[in-house]
């Protein structure tokens, strides 16, 4: 679901979801307008999406009842420590590491001013955001080079840890179930960072920047 929030914001700029030139017409507050458009029903979908989810997850805590998706979980003190602490450093500490990363290769390597990495970083959803005005000035071989580092450097780390945490499991526990291992687990985590993404869909500063910087 947050993958689906930061495709959202990124159809008012480049990415997965952009919405081409080509597809709207008129004035630059007129294609501004269409784009925001689909952002916002992207938000909505999430919203309701991750709330029904919510409530789902709260019928069966409070009847009792089992499902597939949450076979007898019940969070606790521990449960829910695992999922802030790792909010903190997943989302919070190593979005800032990689929202640095990005606004230096930017600076350095790039040229991007002060101004243009507020753009940058910054919500789509409150001003327009034309990436050709950035190419125009700039490499668009670098932006592209300093988007990709951002990216992936964000994401593939994070994917190893969690290989790499399950693969420690295994092989002092082994379990037929290992697919399904941190199902419940996971997805509660995701309940629970997909309304902090919500949170920061139309938010601006540092912190939603540590959310959405690296991948925007």
């Amino acid at each position: 679901m947050d993958g689906s929030a930061a495709a959202g914001r990124e159809v008012l700029g480049a990415g997965p979801g952009a919405v081409s030139a080509d597809d709207v017409t008129g004035t630059p507050a007129a294609s501004f307008a269409a784009r925001k458009r689909v952002a916002d029903r992207v938000f909505r979908g999430a919203f309701a999406f991750n709330a029904a989810l919510t409530i789902f997850w709260v019928y069966l805590l409070v009847t009792g009842a089992h499902s597939s998706i949450f076979p007898n979980y019940r969070p606790d003190l521990a449960s829910l420590g695992r999922v802030a602490s790792g909010v903190l450093f997943f989302y919070v500490l190593w979005g800032f590491i990689w929202y640095g990363i990005k606004a230096l290769l930017l600076r350095r390597w790039v040229g991007v001013s002060r101004e243009e990495r507020r753009q940058a970083f910054s919500s789509r959803m409150h001003e327009p955001f034309e990436v050709a005005a950035f190419t125009a000035r700039h490499s668009e071989r670098r932006i592209r080079i300093a988007d990709m580092i951002g990216r992936r450097g964000r994401f593939i780390t994070l994917a190893s840890a969690g290989f790499f945490y399950m693969y420690l499991t295994l092989v002092s526990e082994p379990t037929a179930n290992f697919a399904t291992l941190f199902l419940a687990d996971n997805l509660f985590d995701a309940i629970a960072t997909n309304w902090i993404f919500l949170a920061f869909f139309y938010a601006n500063g540092h912190i939603a920047a540590a959310f959405y910087g690296p991948q925007s």
